[in-house]
């Protein structure tokens, strides 16, 4: 049934790296190649910064230029502008449906806007954050979208709405790609994200402390930036791990840097479902994770292609580290496990399920 669609794009900013930059990154080249739909970005705050992927000139592009603001009043003036700047988009470009991951008070506006055309909201933070502040108000609004999409059946739980629905995370593979040989990687344990509080950078640098002296010849390689990268070098310095453990700081190339390592390690305080996960898996790393609510146990095959830690334990987290350090039997099984099972949360699957989403909304919108 699926015909080409103009699709409305609605996010934040396409500027700072981070997973839902990443998402919709493979998520605008998997429509455009799998639905040869047309994608209209529209960013909230993109402010004449870079577009950080190349995907951004497939589509069409808007930028609000609505910064948040904390004030009450302030809130106010942004909700009109972004309502009558939404609604000219949305009358002048005339989309068949429109996609946000925006969960402010932005999102709660939006349903008021055009409300024949079928509308999306995408959770990608967990239930624990999306539902903090007046939850019995907010899911009032996120009841009138047509979908909310979650990203495992855990978080599904977690929400009292009717129209939720589990689309996990993809990569867009464009092509296929071979296994890089088990002996042709390094000693390199990789492990990105925002260098903020909620990733727990500290425990993997402390879990490392435990058991450096036996593994010398191992490097730790941590990806990203953020508000705790001076508190983090001062952690590495005070503990002599400064020759073993490297704040890489962004890249664009995390899946080359991958291709080349050992192994992925995680230590987030809450994640729904990482995308750093499937890229590690794509890459074939075996990966060391917390079971942190809810990503993990959903992406990780337990013992078969990584290890699930109990929760912010920092000495479990040394011996699984360890572990894979020390077998190389294990971590190779574990390794072409990853690259195989990924497979699960490839373009070519997951985009399948959206597809089927856009047709129901799109039939009952012409029902009504």
């Amino acid at each position: 049934m699926f015909s080409k669609m103009k699709i409305v794009y609605l996010v934040n900013h396409f500027a700072e790296y981070g997973g839902i930059q990443r998402m919709l990154d493979h998520k605008i080249n998997a429509l455009i190649k799998h639905t040869d739909s047309e994608i209209v970005l529209v960013t909230r705050f993109q402010n004449n910064r870079e577009y950080l992927y190349d995907s951004y000139k497939k589509t069409k592009k808007y930028d609000l230029n609505i910064n948040s603001e904390n004030s009450f009043f302030s809130s106010i003036s942004n909700s009109i502008n972004f309502y009558f700047s939404i609604k000219k988009i949305i009358n002048s470009e005339k989309p068949d449906i429109i996609i946000t991951t925006l969960t402010s008070y932005y999102a709660l506006v939006l349903p008021f806007i055009k409300k024949e055309v079928p509308k999306i909201v995408e959770f990608h933070s967990t239930a624990k954050t999306i539902k903090s502040g007046n939850w019995k108000y907010k899911k009032y609004f996120y009841q009138m979208y047509n979908s909310v999409v979650v990203l495992n059946n855990d978080e599904k739980r977690e929400y009292s709405l009717t129209n939720t629905i589990v689309i996990p995370n993809f990569i867009y593979v464009e092509k296929n790609i071979e296994f890089l040989d088990f002996n042709f990687r390094k000693k390199t344990i990789i492990s990105a994200g925002r260098l903020e509080s909620v990733k727990q950078f500290d425990h993997l640098i402390l879990a490392w402390k435990n058991i450096y002296n036996n593994h010398k010849d191992w490097i730790i390689e941590i990806y990203g930036d953020g508000t705790k990268k001076n508190e983090l070098s001062q952690l590495i310095l005070e503990n002599e791990l400064q020759d073993s453990i490297q704040l890489k700081g962004n890249t664009n190339n995390l899946n080359s840097i991958m291709r080349n390592a050992s192994i992925y390690c995680m230590t987030s305080k809450t994640d729904c479902f990482p995308m750093v996960l499937l890229e590690a898996k794509f890459n074939g790393l075996p990966t060391i994770s917390y079971d942190c609510p809810y990503g993990p146990k959903n992406i990780i095959k337990a013992n078969n292609d990584g290890i699930i830690v109990q929760n912010n334990d920092i000495n479990a987290l040394s011996a699984s580290l360890a572990e894979l350090i020390n077998d190389n039997k294990i971590r190779e099984k574990m390794s072409k496990n990853a690259f195989v099972n990924f497979y699960e949360y490839s373009s070519l699957n997951v985009i399948q399920i959206w597809i089927s989403l856009f047709n129901q909304l799109v039939l009952n919108n012409d029902e009504n």
